[in-house]
């Protein structure tokens, strides 16, 4: 695919999508600096295998609350697209804000887009000097990109003032040489490439959106047949092709609505600039949708909300649903979590000389909370008589830790059954969890 240079367009939505990068890219560089009650207040913890995030701790046990958080996210960009399309993509993705902000830089320094394109057609002889300022500027930004995206997957902080000391750790220089390199790539070259052959989004676009969601679209009933301003059988559009020439995609979007389009509306600003200086009403590229193009009408907000049917109702539901599910859940999950196991070291029932039977395991203790947690370790059902051995008891889990306890239960001898239930319980003074387990009596 060639090098798209789009032309730079000012407008109403180019100001809107100027407000919405600041907003959204101050939030992105702020949030890994901020802590909340001694945490990040957003973190994907890949060494210690947990997810940060608003105040609480997610870890890999708690599975259907992370499968809830993809679910919301999810749903949430489905309600976007049915009700208008891909606005996600064109106003607030990623991919296209940081792709704006370098081509902001390139166009600084090389100049318009018939310059750069110019530029790029001349030997690199010409053409080194602008290059090399313009991916200086790049990599130094891609850098601090790098270091942002890392933030999200380890301590800030940390990783900071290891730069500053001149020691990084293998692993977060391999996140920051990572997230540099991709920051370089994708928003220094490939752009737009990526929308149409990487994300997946645009490929099932088209299975959220019916007749009735607003895209970007071009009026062919008003603009066809195109013509020059002074040919009376010529319609509005003038065919200047400034739509094309803006579209950071290189589409026409007067081939209609097409995948590759990310609602970008730059294609609007550029074509009411035009409409306005040929003394013609705006609106010839505009937010429509099939249904209104067909019927040669603008819907009003509330016919349109109407007409878009049951399916932006029930993305609705579902998110308010889960989003409440999750809340539920996660203010009622126990502050520690654990796991019996038997231990599958050496011999795993003993019997002693005084005719009692000892049974190993292993407790595995997650404490979920930013301070410490004295626990008790007791049994709740088992052999009358038993007694729990291990080395520490009550013991106090760590912050945010996993520990793991070698149990011995020592039981007197009985008649009976070779294995009995048994449960081991978890007292924090407050709260109780109880696991089951079996008891295996030696010398059956």
């Amino acid at each position: 695919m060639a090098e798209i240079h789009p032309q730079h367009v000012d407008g109403r939505f180019r100001r809107l999508k100027n407000v919405m990068s600041v907003l959204l890219q101050s939030v992105l560089f702020v949030t890994p600096w901020i802590l909340w009650s001694g945490r990040p207040l957003m973190m994907i913890d890949l060494q210690g295998r947990k997810l940060h995030l608003l105040g609480q701790t997610f870890w890999p046990q708690e599975t259907h609350l992370l499968l809830l958080l993809v679910l919301i996210a999810g749903v949430a960009l489905f309600l976007v697209s049915a009700t208008m399309g891909r606005l996600w993509c064109g106003f607030a993705c990623p991919q296209t804000l940081f792709s704006h902000t370098f081509i902001l830089v390139e166009r600084l320094i090389e100049g318009d887009a018939a310059k750069r394109r110019r530029l790029n057609s001349q030997p690199w002889r010409k053409k080194l000097p602008s290059k090399l300022v313009t991916w200086s500027i790049w990599g130094v930004m891609s850098v601090y990109l790098g270091l942002t995206f890392a933030g999200y997957f380890a301590p800030i902080r940390e990783i900071t003032l290891e730069l500053l000391h001149g020691h990084v750790t293998p692993f977060n220089f391999s996140l920051i040489g990572f997230f540099t390199l991709v920051s370089l790539a994708f928003f220094g070259k490939i752009r737009g490439t990526f929308c149409t052959t990487i994300c997946p989004y645009a490929r099932f676009q088209s299975a959220l959106t019916t007749a009735d969601t607003r895209m970007v679209g071009y009026d062919q009933t008003r603009g066809e047949p195109r013509g020059k301003i002074k040919d009376p059988k010529a319609a509005d559009c003038t065919d200047c092709k400034a739509c094309v020439r803006v579209c950071p995609m290189g589409i026409d979007i007067r081939d209609g609505f097409q995948f590759a389009c990310i609602n970008c509306a730059s294609c609007i600003d550029a074509c009411d600039d035009m409409m306005d200086s040929v003394g013609r009403p705006r609106g010839l590229v505009s937010f429509t949708s099939m249904e209104e193009l067909q019927a040669r009408e603008k819907h009003s907000l509330r016919t349109w909300f109407r007409r878009l049917g049951a399916r932006p109702v029930i993305y609705a539901g579902m998110l308010v649903a889960a989003v409440t599910l999750l809340g539920v859940l996660t203010a009622l999950r126990s502050p520690f979590d654990y796991q019996v196991v038997r231990d599958s070291t050496g011999t795993t029932v003993v019997l002693a000389a005084d005719g009692r039977t000892t049974n190993r395991y292993n407790l595995r203790l997650v404490n979920r909370l930013s301070t410490p947690q004295p626990v008790t370790i007791r049994l709740s059902e088992g052999p009358e008589g038993a007694e729990i051995v291990t080395t520490e008891n009550p013991c106090t889990l760590e912050p945010e830790s996993v520990t793991t306890l070698q149990i011995l239960l020592i039981a007197p001898p009985r008649k009976g059954a070779p294995v009995v239930p048994i449960a081991f319980e978890v007292y924090n003074g407050t709260r109780k969890e109880t696991r089951p387990s079996t008891f295996t009596y030696a010398g059956h």
